[in-house]
């Protein structure tokens, strides 16, 4: 089974970035966020005026993804464009039950330059209300500029594994962490880097991790990376393993090459099965993944979800599981260089995964980028 469907689409706005949020399910209910702005057309990279304000949306579903309507949300940049964020942040001073299966998180951050700032609000009945912008507690040790882009873990009801993205020795986005959130909100601990630091240029970068746990305790984290030193591997997402909970990680593999630059979207279907869903932002433009049957040791060959897209601004998945045990994933999608950047949605099972890996049609040659430069991709 699978099925595509349209979350929001609305003429003159730009919708993008679901990977920058959240994507949270309670059976037949599903609630996603996105960014919004003004669109604008240009002649290559993200199409919306940079001068308007941007915003947060969500997206909410009562029938499973099959049908969807739009709500305004107040998790917003506090301070947009004035810096004055740490004056209008505040620390938090309650207590969150990690495990309230109402709760929702939302880490946020006003950009990737040395002076942005991130922060985090929360939700404790379905993104229905909430609390926030609170600032994020300094890490003992850790001097980074936050750049969030977060995934978490669950621990218990006082703590949460946290994954983010950070900045870099000179000041620039680039780099992956793990910390724990404990205190029920209140307390955060550097725990480790994720992979070695790149060299500090602007066409190096691993950012936007996914991490699940396995059945023996083992944390699996992939992150989106590129390397402009290998022209055989710009675009990877690297998958590391942390067996001491998150003090640690070790490169593993990688879990997808050669496919333009994308974060991935990590999930684990109801029959157990790991799904790795990203944008493709080279011809065919789409969105593909790759799924495993023994909790990412081994990867399946890439599948093909959607290859109708009109250019490479697209992706940025964010995913979450339906009450039947299947997986809806969400993405910003376009039919072309200007057309309305929109958000989308597949829905799909593990009987799909199988009947197209055993298919042959979907199966994709290695490409080698020799000769891209980084400036060519979006």
């Amino acid at each position: 089974m699978r099925r595509d469907v349209t979350v929001f689409r609305e003429e003159g706005v730009f919708a993008a970035w679901p990977a920058g949020g959240f994507c949270r399910s309670w059976g037949s209910e599903i609630l996603v966020s996105f960014t919004t702005a003004v669109h604008q057309d240009k002649p290559r990279g993200h199409t919306f005026d940079r001068e308007s304000k941007t915003g947060v949306t969500l997206a909410r579903s009562l029938d499973g993804g099959l049908t969807w309507s739009s709500e305004n949300s107040p998790i917003a940049d506090p301070a947009p464009g004035n810096g004055r964020h740490p004056e209008m942040l505040k620390d938090f001073e309650g207590r969150i039950d990690f495990t309230d299966g109402d709760l929702v998180l939302c880490f946020a951050m006003s950009g990737t330059r040395n002076d942005d700032f991130s922060w985090w609000f929360y939700s404790p009945d379905r993104g229905h209300s909430w609390n926030g912008p609170f600032r994020i507690p300094q890490m003992e040790g850790f001097s980074a500029s936050l750049n969030m882009r977060t995934q978490y873990i669950v621990e218990n009801s006082d703590e949460i594994l946290v994954f983010g993205t950070c900045q870099r020795s000179n000041g620039t986005e680039g780099r992956t962490f793990c910390a724990r959130m404990s205190q029920g909100g209140r307390k955060m601990e550097f725990l480790s880097f994720v992979g070695d630091e790149l060299p500090v240029t602007d066409e190096c970068y691993e950012i936007m991790p996914q991490a699940r746990r396995r059945k023996d305790g083992s944390i699996v984290c992939i992150t989106r990376r590129f390397d402009s030193r290998n022209r055989f591997h710009y675009f990877t997402l690297c998958q590391y393993i942390s067996r001491d909970n998150g003090r640690s990680f070790e490169f593993d593999r990688y879990a997808a090459e050669h496919y333009g630059g994308n974060p991935g979207s990590l999930e684990i279907l109801g029959d157990g099965t790991w799904v790795l869903v990203y944008g493709y932002r080279r011809r065919p433009y789409g969105i593909r993944l790759r799924y495993s049957e023994d909790e990412g040791r081994n990867w399946s060959r890439e599948i093909i979800l959607r290859d109708d897209g009109g250019c490479g601004d697209l992706g940025y998945p964010r995913s979450a599981l339906r009450a039947d045990g299947s997986e809806i994933v969400c993405y910003y999608f376009n039919y072309g260089r200007n057309d309305m950047r929109h958000i989308q949605a597949s829905v799909f099972d593990s009987a799909f995964l199988r009947e197209a890996a055993g298919a042959g049609g979907d199966a994709v040659p290695v490409i080698q980028f020799a000769g891209i430069t980084p400036k060519e991709i979006i």
